[in-house]
């Protein structure tokens, strides 16, 4: 899994940082579940965000030519709204980002840290069907 983690955002980091090295302890197998990354079918980035936040939409400025490229689709979830059960733990660490509903990196987008990651899947994907 990707980890760009900074020092920053009180408890909320070291609780992210707990949370990546149980996710990562995980085989790449069991986070690769079929049919959800192909290159026609391309993975979910998943971004928790507020309005105003201009790291997240730097972020979306930085993958927006993956999302042109079809390897990505960028899902939005407002860390404000009520029925967000993830606001108590990243409300202060927006943007967090998750693949394959696994935390994989917070504060900033590393995009070439997402880009191996997608390289990663792809790769699975592909020795899957051949």
């Amino acid at each position: 899994l990707i980890s760009n983690v900074s020092s920053g955002g009180g408890g909320g980091a070291a609780r992210f940082a707990q949370l990546l090295s149980v996710s990562s302890s995980r085989s790449f197998a069991a986070s690769s579940k079929p049919n959800q990354s192909s290159p026609e079918q391309p993975a979910v980035l998943t971004m928790y965000t507020r309005p105003g936040c201009t790291l997240c939409e730097d972020a979306v400025e930085e993958v927006q030519h993956l999302i042109d490229a079809g390897r990505i689709v960028l899902r939005r979830v407002d860390i404000d709204l009520p029925e967000n059960e993830r606001y108590q733990v990243w409300r202060y660490d927006i943007p967090v980002f998750k693949i394959r509903g696994l935390p994989t990196m917070m504060h900033q987008l590393d995009l070439d840290a997402l880009t191996r990651h997608l390289n990663q899947l792809e790769l699975a994907e592909r020795s899957k069907t051949d």
